[in-house]
């Protein structure tokens, strides 16, 4: 849509934005390209096998190629992906001392190439016509690091500190644990904790965080 407001003038509505030369397409894309907007793109498949030739650092490479994903329209994937997966795929090799590809080896860069683009804001790779990755939509560093807990560590950490909090502290809690616990009720609550400094606010809230994770 965006390239097709940039080179149509005065479009009255929608519809009108994806006819070309009286024809009404079903999609912008096929609209973009019956202007010949996209001829460029084998331009930007040489571009990235440019990219390719020219980088050493893999992981630079996956980082570059992730933003041309979500910031250059870059659609259709699946030929570049199978014709370079080894290029971005190499160091992963290199890293599980092996001498020949698999399919673990091209999934530790599609899930590389996964977080990338999640962190410059876009979304799954399939939608670039890539294959999925590992986690998916779930593939995010932050959530791998979240979820990079020791259940046993954290229910001891629990059981040594619920004894030492004091009744307010107590009442705080256990209202916090049974709204988070509630199955039955939908609605969503925040609570908001006020209480001078050096009162033990830090230690509840560690104490909760350290009480919610998932089994």
């Amino acid at each position: 849509m965006r390239m097709l407001l940039t080179h149509k003038r005065g479009p009255k509505s929608f519809e009108n934005l994806r006819m070309v030369d009286g024809v009404l397409y079903g999609t912008y894309r096929e609209a973009i390209k019956a202007m010949g907007l996209l001829k460029d793109e084998e331009t930007r498949k040489q571009s990235i096998l440019e990219i390719i030739n020219y980088t050493n650092d893999r992981k630079e490479l996956r980082s570059t190629y992730a933003s041309m994903l979500v910031f250059s329209d870059l659609k259709d994937q699946k030929d570049i992906w199978e014709e370079t997966k080894d290029l971005f795929s190499s160091d992963f090799l290199y890293l599980r001392g092996l001498k020949d590809y698999n399919d673990e080896i091209y999934l530790d860069a599609l899930d590389d190439i996964q977080e990338q683009v999640f962190n410059c804001g876009g979304g799954n790779i399939v939608h670039y016509g890539l294959p999925s990755s590992r986690n998916g939509e779930k593939s995010s560093n932050v959530i791998r690091r979240e979820k990079a807990y020791n259940s046993k560590e954290l229910s001891e950490t629990v059981e040594r500190a619920l004894p030492l909090l004091n009744r307010e502290q107590k009442i705080c809690y256990d209202k916090i644990i049974e709204s988070v616990g509630c199955e039955t009720e939908n609605k969503s609550k925040a609570f908001f904790l006020n209480a001078p400094g050096g009162t033990g606010k830090s230690f509840l809230l560690n104490l909760l965080r350290h009480s919610s994770f998932e089994e």
